[in-house]
């Protein structure tokens, strides 16, 4: 199970560890259907081995490209290769693709936010 908070902004914000670089907390973002995008400007960046570059519409209608990376997380007790967007934005996300045969659950009243598996 991992657990994580609704921050001050009403954001759902989970820790994510990338193997080899470290914890990172991400925003949930259930409009982004990949894993994970991270800041170029972030240290951990410069670590991972872009493998493609590709365009993506994001919100507001602008089209961007992202270079994309290749790293392992740790989740749910387990290592997950995943596809890693470096952005030239300042937020780190974490999209749907990640909780795919999970359970997510976000309480705004609590500020709580839990993944498990689903049962």
């Amino acid at each position: 199970m991992i657990r994580g908070y609704v921050n001050a902004d009403d954001e759902a914000v989970i820790e994510v560890e990338i193997i080899g670089s470290g914890l990172i907390e991400a925003v949930i973002d259930t409009g982004f259907s990949g894993f994970l995008v991270l800041p170029r400007t972030h240290p951990y960046s410069s670590t991972l081995p872009v493998v493609a570059s590709e365009t993506y519409d994001v919100a507001g209608g602008q089209r961007v490209t992202f270079d994309v990376a290749l790293g392992k997380i740790h989740w749910m007790g387990q290592a997950m290769l995943v596809e890693i967007l470096l952005s030239p934005g300042a937020e780190v996300l974490i999209g749907t693709q990640v909780f795919r045969g999970q359970r997510l659950e976000i309480d705004y009243d609590k500020r709580t936010v839990m993944v498990d598996f689903s049962p």
